[in-house]
C-alpha cells in the first residue's frame, strides 16, 4: 500500500503480482533472488496503478485502525501511519519491505534497482524522521 496508497488498489496489485508469478514460474533463475523478483513484479504492477490513475488516494484514518482488537493498538496504528506520510515513497518502500516484509537491506537494494549505500543512507534517515514524529506525538 506504500506505492498505490489505497487499500483497493493494493489488494488489486497483490492479486496480479500472484497471477503475473503464476505464470512467470517456469522463467524463475535458480538461484536467484526470489524475493526481489517477486518484489520487483509487484513494486512494477503499483507503478503502473498509479500511473493509469485506476485508484484515488486514500488518507490515514482511524477507522481503518479501529479494526485493531485495542484502542492503544489502533492509536499507534494512526500516528505510525500519520508518521510513515513525511517520509518519500523510497524511503517508505524500504522501511516497509524491510520491518514488515523482512528483506535485508541488500535484497530491497536489489528489488528496487538502487546502490545498497542509497538504500542503506535512506533507511537510516526515514527511522530517524519516523523517530523524531513518534516522539513529537508521544
Amino acid at each position: 500500500m506504500t506505492i498505490v496508497k489505497n487499500h483497493s488498489a493494493a489488494e488489486d496489485v497483490m492479486q496480479d503480482t500472484f497471477v503475473r508469478l503464476y505464470g512467470a514460474a517456469g522463467r524463475f533463475r535458480a538461484g536467484g533472488m526470489g524475493k526481489a523478483w517477486i518484489m520487483r513484479i509487484a513494486r512494477n504492477l503499483a507503478l503502473n496503478a498509479v500511473t493509469r490513475g485506476d485508484y484515488p488516494s486514500e488518507e490515514p484514518t482511524a477507522e481503518r485502525a479501529s479494526n485493531d482488537s485495542t484502542e492503544d493498538s489502533a492509536i499507534s496504528s494512526v500516528m505510525l501511519e500519520r508518521a510513515m506520510q513525511k517520509l518519500g515513497d523510497e524511503e517508505r518502500q524500504i522501511v516497509t519491505l524491510h520491518a514488515l516484509s523482512g528483506m535485508k537491506l541488500h535484497e530491497i537494494a536489489a528489488a528496487l534497482e538502487l546502490p545498497l549505500g542509497t538504500v542503506k543512507w535512506k533507511h537510516s534517515r526515514a527511522l530517524s524522521v519516523l523517530r523524531k514524529e513518534l516522539e513529537g506525538e508521544a
